[in-house]
């Protein structure tokens, strides 16, 4: 992820050589801050596939395969494999804009402390725009649209249902398959549950169907929960930071150690207990969820003070997320008796 920074010249010499002799200053905050932040925060990439563009929007089809080669004697000719569009997507980059101001004193008294916190206080603003961006745009997919910044974003994949549904179709619209999931438990969870979870959800993310109804194959890979359900995420690190099987000698192998990795989305809280696991592979294949840098952060100075002796800092993006496809994504709820007739009809039940 880059950034730009530029200067906009005004109208009096005397201001702009004021102004001039932080340019370079502000440049490097910039920078610094910018390194910063893409080292601490980096939910884009956690979570989806990150590109750039520069086209006004993008299309993306939902396609079946190619199908099989033919098995031919010598010289002879195969069979011409074709695909048929299914569903298509479309979603536009949106603009992102914010500002800040540097008064006129700060300037005269050369103060570098507070003009740089102004600066870095601006960058982080991007960064956090874009990582709430992100990651609402994922768990809160079970919904078709959210509000986000004053603008709704559709968390819709090809076929117009929310990324997280029981009911997405396939083999033409002739059957249906789920990527939403309910799971009924009473108290605590602990790790045996999610050892058996995390098991059951993996071998339906590997027998995801195609668009022609065969297995995919991919593996699951990565887990996300949400920050504040702490239980859910001590039985988790148990399950896929031990070794061995919890309460069984060291002849048992835990076989979830170093298959999985857990990212904890600080911004998802919850009141109940439910995760997302993901396959990075499939999520690759696919372009399933994709993130796009349209226009990186640009950062502009005005040179010229305002009414109010204040010099405005412009800080400007353009970026987009879509998910293109479904099938790299499962979603789980655990709930109790009492409440699990809500998710009967949203939901598909696992029995483990």
């Amino acid at each position: 992820m880059s950034y730009m920074y530029t200067n906009n010249v005004g109208y009096s010499e005397d201001v702009n050589a004021t102004i001039g002799k932080f340019d370079k200053p502000i440049s490097v905050i910039i920078e610094d801050e910018t390194d910063l932040c893409r080292k601490r925060e980096g939910f884009d990439k956690a979570i989806y596939n990150v590109a750039t563009s520069d086209s006004f929007a993008e299309s993306y089809f939902l396609e079946n395969e190619l199908g099989i080669l033919s098995a031919v004697s010598e010289g002879e000719a195969g069979i011409e494999l074709s695909s048929k569009e299914l569903y298509k997507q479309y979603v536009e980059h949106t603009e992102f804009k914010g500002d800040c101001f540097i008064n006129k004193t700060l300037i005269e008294d050369s103060n570098r402390n507070e003009i740089a916190k102004r600066v870095r206080k601006l960058i982080r603003s991007y960064w956090m725009t874009r990582n709430e961006f992100a990651q609402r745009g994922l768990f809160e997919a079970e919904n078709p649209t959210m509000q986000f910044a004053g603008k709704t974003f559709k968390l819709t994949t090809p076929d117009g249902l929310p990324l997280f549904h029981k009911l997405h179709p396939f083999m033409n619209g002739n059957a249906f398959q789920s990527n939403v999931f309910y799971h009924i438990h009473e108290g605590s969870v602990d790790s045996g549950v999610m050892e058996s979870l995390l098991s059951a959800l993996a071998i339906l993310g590997r027998q995801m169907l195609t668009e022609d109804g065969k297995p995919r194959g991919f593996c699951f890979n990565t887990i996300y929960i949400p920050s504040n359900r702490w239980a859910l995420e001590a039985a988790i690190r148990r399950v896929i930071g031990t070794q061995n099987i919890n309460g069984y000698s060291s002849n048992n192998v835990g076989i979830m150690s170093g298959g999985w990795k857990l990212v904890v989305l600080p911004l998802w809280t919850s009141s109940t207990d439910k995760f997302i696991i993901g396959s990075d592979e499939a999520n690759r294949n696919d372009c399933g969820s994709m993130f796009y840098d349209r226009t990186p952060f640009q950062v502009t100075r005005n040179d010229q003070f305002d009414i109010n002796d204040n010099v405005l800092i412009h800080g400007r993006a353009r970026m987009s997320l879509v998910h293109n496809n479904y099938k790299h994504f499962m979603l789980c709820h655990i709930v109790d008796y009492d409440s699990s007739y809500e998710y009967e009809e949203k939901a598909t039940k696992i029995e483990l």
